[in-house]
């Protein structure tokens, strides 16, 4: 009889683990960036959260000035360093030393 229990248990706790394995993972899925095209030619990133627009970047951050990426490929790399940045739960700030060592055109 306390065997039986025991496997009831074990039973419970693999169930609330692999639950909540499957919930950090689809959490951690549910932040992408994508590139988008701007009217100007440029390039920006948005972040989203769940499919919903959580931040909009038009511009090249931490910089002076309003310039836009000058590439699909630069405006994802610093929208993926922010997504991985929020997967971590680090503030999704983008510094001048993090646009240099991404080699990111101004």
């Amino acid at each position: 009889m306390i065997k039986k229990n025991w496997i009831y248990v074990l039973f419970a706790l693999s169930v609330i683990v692999f639950t909540i394995t499957e919930y950090q993972k689809h959490r951690q899925n549910a932040i992408v960036a994508k590139a988008k095209q701007l009217s100007t030619g440029g390039w920006g990133y948005d972040i989203y959260v769940k499919d919903v627009v959580y931040i909009s970047q038009d511009i090249i951050p931490s910089i002076t000035g309003r310039k836009t990426f000058a590439s699909e490929k630069d405006a994802l790399k610093v929208g993926n360093l922010m997504v991985a940045k929020m997967k971590n739960n680090l503030r999704p700030v983008i510094t001048d030393f993090e646009l240099d060592s991404l080699n990111i055109v101004r």
